[in-house]
């Protein structure tokens, strides 16, 4: 399924250049920027940008001090615009990613598009594991591109691109066995924080939800949660992951469950933004406090953490640097067609918000 296109203003103006001269609306030489500008009702920046996109496609040449760029009558070979593709594949909707995966997504358009690039976002073929293989060959038939990034993919999709030899980075974490460049948050250091801090305010009681719908990076974090509470060697410490089946209203009854089983206090890490809200609007509802009965934290940002009294303590990327990094790698792919099968990770500071509690010796 082809997701709706969005074009750039600057691709919008490299176009309104190249369908120009291809007109004979200007003939051996392109006017300066400043007029360019004016006529096409732009900016001078997006105007300088879009001159680059034409140059490098060798429509025209390169500027030089008080010369305007030569127009070439006869544009030089250069790779098909497919070519110049890159291809994110997502299992969701345009409209229903995360905060996250859509801010970074337009950052990584934005910035490709200044190279001449074009991001395409296409969905996971909707079919059985058995039948993956099959459709992945005819989407990669059917839509050549420079270099593909794969986002929450299973470990069938992984292990699929992992034995063709394509440009593939994967914006997330591999499944063991998988030996492809990948770029993540790295989770484990998240996880590992987490379990000290609680463990640091006395909490003995520690819960992750878990849904059935997950990626690589998933079963990472809970290892980790799991293994880092796990080295206190300390009999009173419990830690469970609330296996439900990604719905709010299995999660609400888990949480239901839960609680009928351990008395507060509890601590809980949310995979998701959307879970550690669930959890806190339950914890409220139910008749308990935050942070004195129910601590959480979330694992990953969403502006609405900011926005609940109390705030929501959480993990929050630099997304500035996330972007430049994401886009580093993916023009490195385009550029020389491999990268080395590498983990790259960017670990996220914590928001203390105020949702962690202290628990007193007393409660124990």
């Amino acid at each position: 399924m082809n997701l709706p296109e969005r074009q750039s203003l600057i691709m919008q103006t490299a176009k309104a250049l190249r369908q120009g001269i291809s007109r004979g609306v200007w003939r051996k030489h392109l006017p300066g920027e400043r007029v360019l500008a004016k006529q096409l009702t732009v900016c001078r920046p997006t105007v300088r940008f879009a001159l680059d996109v034409l140059e490098r496609e060798g429509w025209i040449t390169a500027a030089h001090a008080g010369r305007n760029r030569a127009i070439i009558r006869r544009p030089r070979q250069f790779r098909k615009v497919a070519d110049r593709r890159v291809i994110l594949l997502y299992n969701e909707l345009l409209h229903s990613m995360q905060f996250r995966v859509l801010s970074v997504v337009n950052a990584l358009r934005r910035r490709l598009e200044m190279k001449g690039i074009k991001l395409d976002v296409r969905m996971y073929p909707d079919v059985k594991p058995s039948r993956m293989g099959r459709a992945l060959q005819r989407i990669v038939d059917e839509q050549p591109a420079s270099a593909w990034i794969l986002t929450r993919a299973s470990l069938e999709i992984q292990q699929w691109f992992a034995g063709r030899n394509l440009p593939v980075l994967i914006n997330g974490t591999c499944y063991p066995g998988v030996a492809l460049p990948s770029f993540a948050t790295d989770h484990r250091a998240v996880c590992r924080h987490a379990a000290g801090l609680f463990l640091g305010k006395g909490h003995r009681r520690m819960v992750m939800p878990a849904a059935r719908v997950r990626a690589a990076g998933d079963d990472e974090s809970e290892d980790e949660f799991r293994s880092a509470l796990m080295r206190q060697r300390s009999k009173d410490v419990r830690c469970r992951i609330l296996k439900f089946d990604g719905s709010r209203r299995d999660l609400l009854l888990k949480l239901d469950e839960l609680y009928r089983e351990w008395q507060p206090p509890v601590a809980v890490l949310c995979a998701l933004a959307a879970h550690a809200l669930t959890v806190f609007c339950h914890a409220r509802q139910s008749g308990l406090r935050v942070p004195e009965d129910v601590s959480i934290v979330s694992r990953m940002h969403d502006p609405m953490l900011t926005w609940t009294c109390p705030v929501i303590s959480h993990y929050r990327e630099d997304i500035d640097l996330l972007e430049k990094k994401l886009s580093s790698l993916v023009l490195n792919l385009v550029d020389n067609g491999q990268l080395p099968p590498k983990d790259w990770r960017l670990v996220p500071e914590f928001e203390p918000g105020a949702t962690v509690g202290e628990v007193p010796a007393s409660c124990w």
